[in-house]
């Protein structure tokens, strides 16, 4: 430390110091980022694969402390590579829920540090036990670790639980799925771990979910009792078509005004007018194909409908 009690020396010594501290400031990101890209566990063969497969405009996004920096950032496309985002942030994320090649990529978070340390050991072994059986990578993270899906269906979002021998049931990850990120491999605290495939496929999350309760890990999606509801009300509205279905009514002495072809085979769109000069028009589909040369323009006669949840005949009156 030089002596700066003269004033005439204190602006050298300042301005150098400035400067130093500038240049190590603007070079830290590029220095971080650097070695972040250099490690030799992210230099293998099959983690370059798998990063390149994310490196799409489409799922890449620029992120600062695991935030994403674009406003709207599910629906934008981010045109930087993953080489100048590691260069100029030190990290970037990849949207989950979005497709590489035929199947949608999702992510499943364990997060491991929040219970005690007999229980965080506990779930680790069952988890790591269960990849090696199942001979597929994972990504290890600073807080527990990421396992990587493709799924022919994509899945909602939802959480991962586990229950001990007391009955106590504990959330201990989520599962990522559309409009969430996710920190991928070259960020901080993102290690490649494991031996064999980089990402277990399925069919859908039921297929994994199965297995995952092998070692004690449950899986659930967030939208199943919506689900529950949804068919619920389709089963009500189905009882209350069947109670009304096969319902008739009988049209006197009406005049075909025109034939009409629809989109579907065999079914026509017959238009009508009653003797009160009373609009009208119902549906002549393929179980009445015999008559469908019978029944043309200027026609005059009775017509008995069916209107129902089978057959769907419209009457209208202006």
């Amino acid at each position: 430390m030089p002596n700066i009690h003269n004033s005439s020396d204190t602006k050298p010594y300042f301005k150098s110091h400035l400067g130093k501290q500038q240049k190590n400031s603007s070079s830290f990101a590029c220095e971080q980022a650097r070695y972040i890209y250099n490690r030799p566990s992210l230099n293998s063969r099959y983690c370059g694969g798998w990063q390149k497969a994310l490196d799409k405009r489409s799922i890449r996004i620029a992120t600062r402390s695991k935030i994403p920096l674009r406003k709207g950032w599910p629906n934008c496309y981010e045109k930087f590579r993953v080489e100048e985002l590691l260069r100029n942030y030190g990290e970037w994320g990849a949207r989950t829920g979005r497709k590489v090649g035929t199947k949608y990529y999702v992510i499943a978070d364990l997060d491991l540090r929040n219970f005690t340390v007999s229980l965080c050991r506990h779930l680790e072994n069952n988890f790591l036990l269960m990849k090696g059986r199942q001979r597929i990578k994972h990504v290890k993270t600073r807080r527990g670790y990421h396992d990587i899906f493709l799924l022919d269906e994509l899945p909602p979002n939802g959480a991962i639980y586990h229950t001990d021998k007391f009955g106590v049931r504990r959330k201990v990850g989520d599962i990522l799925s559309l409009g969430r990120q996710a920190q991928s491999l070259g960020s901080p605290d993102k290690e490649p771990a494991g031996k064999g495939k980089w990402a277990w496929q399925a069919k859908n999350i039921q297929e994994i979910s199965k297995v995952w309760k092998k070692y004690f890990l449950e899986i659930e999606c967030s939208e199943k009792k919506t689900e529950q509801k949804l068919v619920r009300n389709i089963n009500n509205e189905s009882q209350k078509l069947n109670k009304n279905t096969y319902k008739s009514f009988k049209l006197e002495n009406i005049r075909i005004t025109s034939k009409q072809i629809t989109k579907k085979v065999n079914h026509y769109r017959i238009n009508y007018c009653d003797k009160y000069q009373n609009k009208g028009f119902f549906f002549l589909d393929s179980y009445f194909r015999d008559k469908k040369a019978v029944i043309q323009p200027n026609l005059v006669a009775n017509f008995w409908l069916a209107r129902g949840y089978k057959y769907q005949f419209y009457l209208k009156s202006f």
